[in-house]
């Protein structure tokens, strides 16, 4: 399945969910492969970092696309493990209120398409939902208004 750019930019701007339906789950993003089939060794590292059922459904949906913008030539299986403990940290890292600067500069380096704050612990705990995004469209972070 390919997405042309017309409706990646749909997609983008109204949230509709292309990643999912029922069962089938998209495992390319807009620029890289997203490696979803290995789903048992997933769960077994899950357990060992102690991720709750929530934070993975947030590192599957929410940071490997996010990942997968950043590391434009997909992501590997052997990546797998790493960017678990990345997100494990990240989420740790969150903060009760986030920082109006740390968001402002955020909303910045998006506006501008640079990816690199997806690899960079501080932005990246201000900016995790607090819910797994089911339908396209995360709640702003606390205090981002």
């Amino acid at each position: 399945m390919t997405v042309t750019e017309n409706a990646a930019a749909n997609v983008a701007a109204y949230g509709a969910m292309f990643r999912t339906h029922n069962a089938t789950r998209l495992r390319y993003a807009l620029h890289g492969r997203i490696p979803y089939h290995d789903t048992a060794a997933l769960q077994r590292l899950c357990e060992v970092h102690r991720v709750s059922p929530a934070q993975r459904e947030l590192f599957l949906t929410w940071f490997l696309p996010l990942c997968s913008l950043h590391i434009r030539a997909g992501i590997t299986q052997a990546q797998l493990p790493g960017l678990l403990k990345f997100w494990r940290r990240a989420h740790l890292a969150r903060p009760d209120t986030p920082g109006s600067d740390v968001l402002t500069k955020l909303r910045r380096h998006i506006a501008a398409g640079d990816m690199r704050w997806v690899m960079d612990v501080r932005p990246l705990s201000q900016a995790i939902p607090d819910y797994p995004v089911t339908h396209g469209l995360a709640k702003e972070p606390k205090g981002a208004s």
